[in-house]
């Protein structure tokens, strides 16, 4: 084997070792997150509020967040009866 193969199986080596310590300290790291905000009280009242929020919307009481509004095609659908408008 010559030496830029070797050097160049080494760099593949440690840069698989490195992934592999990325993963482990990612993991680690999203472990913890999940500890630490499974006793945020503020988390938790705002899935509770989500969750409430959810109900509303499968009720028919509220709409999800987006644009409701209605384009300048769909108003033209829609009539219309004024009276007195001048």
């Amino acid at each position: 084997m010559s030496i830029k193969v070797i050097v160049f199986l080494f760099k593949l080596v440690n840069l698989f070792n490195m992934n592999s310590n990325i993963e482990t300290l990612l993991k680690e790291s999203i472990t913890l997150a999940e500890v630490k905000f499974k006793e945020d009280s503020t988390l938790q009242q705002f899935e509770r509020a989500n969750e409430g929020f959810k109900k509303l919307v499968q009720k028919g009481l509220a709409h999800e967040r987006g644009n409701n509004l209605l384009s300048i095609s769909d108003t033209k659908s829609i009539t219309r009866v004024i009276f007195n408008a001048y």
